[in-house]
Order: C-alpha cells, then sequence, then structure tokens
C-alpha cells in the first residue's frame, strides 16, 4: 500500500474520531440527582401561622339602651358577635367627619340603640376586610378603633360606624347595611345583653372621651399554667441568614448569640429574647397596613403564634407593632415582657424583635376565685391616691399579672387585676382583691 493512502486513511479515521468526540460532549447529559427545591430553602417552623383577622380582635363590647349600659369582655362573646358580622355585607362607605362636631360624635358612640366595638389601637380598614365583607372593591386606606352599630333606627338601610377617637382629633366614617342583618343582631344579641352582660356606668375622662367601668365587683378564677420552653436554637435558625456562622456566649443567666453584626440575647430567668440587627436601624415609616402586614408576616415565616397573641399597639413614627397574649378575652402584662411579641422594623427587615421563648399549652386545675373591686372602688381609690393624677389617665382594663410561682419555676400564674393606662403604658393597680382574705387596698 502507497504511503499515501496510508496518510489518507489515517486522517480519515481522525476525523472520523473528533466528529464522534465532539458530538458526544454536546449531547452528553450527566446523571445527577434532581435537586429538591425543599432542601435549597430551610424553612423554620416553630409553632402557627394566622391570619389578620384573627389577630385583630375587640377588646370591649358594650350595648348602650334604655338609658343603661351592659358590656362584654368575655373571648366567647365577643366572637359570636363579630362572627354574626361577618355575615353582613357593607356599602356605600364615605367620610362624613367634616359633619360631625366633637358632641354629635358623643351621641353616636354612647346614645341609647348603640353598640360600641373597641378595638385596643388603630385597625387599618383595608386590613381588616378580612373579617367583614364590603362590598366596595376599593376602600380608602384610613384606621379605626371603635365601630359602632346603630341599632336606635332599623330601616331599610341602616348605618355602622367606623371611628377613630384619638385625644386631639377624630374621624369618622359611615356605611350601611341591609336592616334585616340588625333585626337579627338587635333579637340575638341586645335583647339579651341586660340578663347576660355585666352592667357599666359611663365615666368622663375628659371633655371629648367617656368611658365605662363596672358597677359591681367582678369575680374572676386565677389561671395557672405550665409554661413549656421553647428551645432558642429554633428562633437563632429561623432570624439568623447562616445559622453556621452564630457563635454563642454565656455570661451568668444570659446566652448571646452573634453572627458578628446581629445580636440575639435571650434571658433565661425570664424566657424572654431579644434580636437587633443594627444595620437595620431606620426612621422611615410604612403606612399602617404595611407596617401590621409585614409584622404578621415576619412572624408566620417562623411560624412564631406560640399562643393566643392579639394585635395590641401601633406606634407609625417608631415603625413599632406588638402582639400582646390574651386569656379567656382579657390581655395579659408582664413588666418583664414575658406576654409581649414587640417588632421595630428598619428601610427592608426586622430591626428589633422581642418575644418570650415559651408556650402555656397546659392548663393547670385550680379554683382560687378573685373579686375585684367595682368601678366605683377604683375611682375611689385613685381620687384618694395622691401619686396618681385622674385627669391624667387615659384608659381602664381588667386583665391579668402573669408571674412565675415561687414554688414551681416551671408554672406562670395569672392574677385578675386593675390596670389603668397613663402616659401610654398600662399600669397594675396596687389593690387586693376585694373578696380575698386581706380586703380594702394594699
Amino acid at each position: 500500500m502507497r504511503y499515501e493512502t496510508i496518510k489518507s486513511i489515517l486522517l480519515t479515521v481522525l476525523v472520523i474520531t473528533s466528529i464522534v468526540l465532539t458530538w458526544n460532549l454536546w449531547t452528553y447529559q450527566p446523571d445527577y440527582e434532581v435537586a429538591n427545591p425543599n432542601n435549597l430553602f430551610r424553612e423554620v417552623t416553630i409553632s402557627d401561622k394566622k391570619e389578620a383577622s384573627s389577630l385583630i380582635k375587640p377588646s370591649k363590647i358594650f350595648f348602650h339602651q334604655n338609658d343603661a349600659h351592659y358590656g362584654t369582655f368575655n373571648g366567647v362573646e365577643m366572637n359570636r358577635i363579630v362572627d354574626e358580622m361577618k355575615k353582613w355585607t357593607f356599602y356605600d362607605f364615605r367620610n362624613i367627619t367634616s359633619s360631625v362636631t366633637r358632641s354629635e360624635l358623643l351621641d353616636i358612640q354612647h346614645s341609647n340603640g348603640k353598640v360600641q366595638i373597641l378595638f385596643p389601637d388603630e385597625v387599618p380598614i383595608t386590613l381588616y376586610k378580612g373579617a367583614l365583607k364590603f362590598e366596595e372593591t376599593k376602600i380608602p386606606s384610613v384606621t379605626f378603633n371603635e365601630i359602632v352599630i346603630n341599632l336606635s333606627n332599623i330601616q331599610k338601610e341602616s348605618v355602622v360606624y367606623f371611628i377613630s377617637n384619638e385625644p386631639n382629633s377624630y374621624k369618622v366614617y359611615e356605611c350601611n347595611i341591609r336592616a334585616n342583618y340588625l333585626t337579627n343582631f338587635q333579637n340575638t344579641f341586645a335583647q339579651e345583653a341586660p340578663a347576660k352582660y355585666i352592667s357599666y356606668f359611663p365615666h368622663d375622662i375628659n371633655d371629648h372621651q367617656t368611658i365605662y367601668l363596672p358597677k359591681t365587683r367582678i369575680d374572676l378564677t386565677m389561671l395557672r399554667y405550665y409554661m413549656t420552653e421553647i428551645d432558642v436554637n429554633k428562633f437563632k435558625n429561623a432570624l439568623f441568614s447562616d445559622p453556621s456562622d452564630v457563635r454563642k456566649s454565656q455570661l451568668a443567666n444570659l446566652e448571646e448569640f452573634t453572627d458578628g453584626s446581629s445580636l440575639m440575647r435571650v434571658n433565661k430567668l425570664t424566657n424572654y429574647f431579644s434580636y437587633i440587627n443594627p444595620a437595620e436601624e431606620s426612621n422611615l415609616t410604612d403606612s399602617p397596613h404595611e407596617l401590621i402586614q409585614k409584622s404578621i408576616d415576619f412572624i408566620n415565616g417562623h411560624a412564631g403564634w406560640t399562643d393566643q397573641y392579639h394585635y395590641f399597639s401601633l406606634n407609625s413614627d417608631t415603625s413599632m407593632v406588638s402582639f400582646l397574649l390574651y386569656k379567656n378575652g382579657l390581655p395579659v402584662f408582664n413588666d418583664e415582657g414575658m406576654s409581649e411579641i414587640t417588632e421595630y422594623w428598619g428601610k427592608d427587615e426586622i430591626y428589633k424583635y422581642m418575644r418570650p421563648n415559651f408556650t402555656l399549652d397546659v392548663s393547670l386545675p385550680w379554683a382560687l376565685k378573685v373579686t375585684l373591686p367595682s368601678g366605683y372602688e377604683v375611682l375611689d381609690y385613685l381620687k384618694n391616691n395622691p401619686d396618681i393624677k385622674p385627669k391624667l389617665l387615659q384608659d381602664f382594663t381588667i386583665g391579668y399579672k402573669l408571674s412565675r410561682d415561687p414554688q414551681n419555676p416551671q408554672t406562670v400564674v395569672l392574677e385578675p387585676s386593675w390596670y389603668y393606662m397613663d402616659s401610654g403604658s398600662w399600669i397594675r393597680l396596687s389593690i387586693n382583691n376585694a373578696g380575698g382574705t386581706s380586703g380594702g387596698l394594699e
């Protein structure tokens, strides 16, 4: 075979081999395992997720009828009333503030035939649409802290008011519902109010604000719960972007977790922790709707509703939202933060997050009764206390004081107590149980 022929054959073989290798490179598909998206993003779940409508609840409801006043703070009863309102359709929402004077507002709120539903702080109506049904698809971005139902003149179309009532300003919004809704409400709730609910009397805080206090002493039961501690590592994994980069240090009863930027400090005595992200400190203020919604979404992000928390307060100036523990419809207070979830927001992310890391999921039997003083006794006490200026008081409520059982640190006690609001803070009145062994005042 001639030399040139051999060269041609070898060249042909090399070209064919090159083509085959190139084709294999182009068409090669490695046998990699398909990635599971659930393994790419780790979701930390601590307890439950909740909708805004289940977190925004009334604090008190009053029926004003026949020159008398009846009210309830019972959680079951307030849920019954709100559930009835969920059946209604609200329409023709309008702002009537310019046509309502302060004296006319008092008449709207407190005159015969009115039902007053109070909330602990301002509620964006666009956020509360999940609880109530509005005919209009677009509703103005307004807030309210009370709803007033007018039962005094039930006609074909009847009126409901959404009111924002602050010490120095007020807004009044009016809308309509069909009269048959109010007829059912009148027959189901208003008629039974004198026999079923507590009798209250009015007390003027100032020239344009009236609150209601119980005429008689209130009997309540002290509550006791076994406290189940939640592993703080769950919160660490939820709050830090890279938990593996977090360093832990311990000093006495404090634990600290940091990644060099953010810091989580845990108090093991109170089972309370604070998380701060200094890079997010900002004076940016969102709308109330945006602020509350992203606060709810943030806790839902790690399913952090470990107990019966309700929306409690809002401060748009400091971008703060708080949720308070409630039991039997009553707020639970603790001076060390053991009953409250508080969030401060920065420009894009959470700036400060403070909350307990336990849950009261096991109720312990206890039959100890507490008799709280009447509203008249409370006012008399305040008038005779030189350390308290009644004219500066903003509101009153009955709530529970949460404290650890000294005999068993894993048990907490909820003691019924009177509280008053002074300069935006709730303070416990140091009044002994009216029906207790010591009686009277401390």
